[in-house]
């Protein structure tokens, strides 16, 4: 199956160190992991595919990093980005709040207010 990497995708090819080929194992091969919204999907290599990547010939090393490599697909089938399972980790355990919030938050623990964490 052919496949299309958006601009933004291969500029994340880059940024990643990932290789076209391994992009191309995980689109083939890899499994729907979750929807991230706007009909675009989430994909990955499951642990358990990993020895049938070595059975195929792929290096022990080279199956971990394609392990750790997603692809988020249009519904078109596009490759829209790549991410690393530890960009993954970091973005979705992060809080994120704004200055005035912070500041807000600070002001409040400064107080003893119970809701301030």
């Amino acid at each position: 199956m052919d496949f299309e990497l958006t601009d933004h995708a291969r500029t994340r090819l880059q940024q990643r160190g990932a290789t076209y080929a391994g992009v191309r194992i995980v689109f083939e091969f890899g499994e729907l992991i979750r929807d991230v919204g706007g009909q675009c999907v989430e994909v990955a290599l499951k642990r358990e595919q990993l020895e049938d990547l070595v059975a195929f010939g792929v290096s022990r090393t080279e199956a971990e990093k394609l392990h750790q490599l997603r692809l988020v697909l249009s519904p078109e089938g596009r490759v829209v980005t790549l991410l690393k399972n530890d960009q993954f980790k970091r973005r979705s355990n992060r809080r994120r709040y704004s200055s005035r919030q912070r500041a807000m938050r600070a002001a409040l623990h400064a107080r003893g207010h119970r809701n301030a964490r």
